[in-house]
């Protein structure tokens, strides 16, 4: 019984995920999954795919000011996907090489001379 159960939540979660929405032909866009993976969809034709919005400039062409605000979004995931990666490249380089090795001390961290404590007499 529980290895039913297994199976039937199994097909459940695979048949899920899939998709075979076709939107209505319509002059308005709209954003679809085809194979796995969002596209961009108008007048029943496919518009590549969102990644650094490419498809929605090719799906506004021939209007003006739609392509000026694709193009604008576009060039801006392009730079944010740039500085995103110069950030990274910053962050490993800036990283202390021998603050992960065992037994082995940076050059900022010198141990610290031992206290000297003074005995009294008695």
């Amino acid at each position: 019984m529980n290895r039913i159960l297994m199976i039937v939540g199994a097909l459940s979660l695979v048949i899920g995920c899939s998709s075979s929405y076709e939107p209505v032909r319509s002059p308005r866009i709209v954003t679809v999954v085809e194979s796995g993976m969002p596209t961009f969809v108008k007048d029943g034709q496919s518009y590549g795919s969102p990644m650094f919005g490419s498809g929605l400039v090719d799906a506004v062409q021939g209007n003006p000011r739609a392509t000026q605000q694709a193009r604008l979004g576009r060039n801006l995931a392009i730079g944010g996907f740039v500085l995103d990666l110069a950030g990274l490249g910053t962050e490993v380089a800036g990283q202390d090489p021998d603050k992960h090795l065992p037994g082995v001390q940076s050059e900022h961290e010198k141990p610290e001379k031992p206290h000297e404590v003074e005995v009294f007499p008695e």
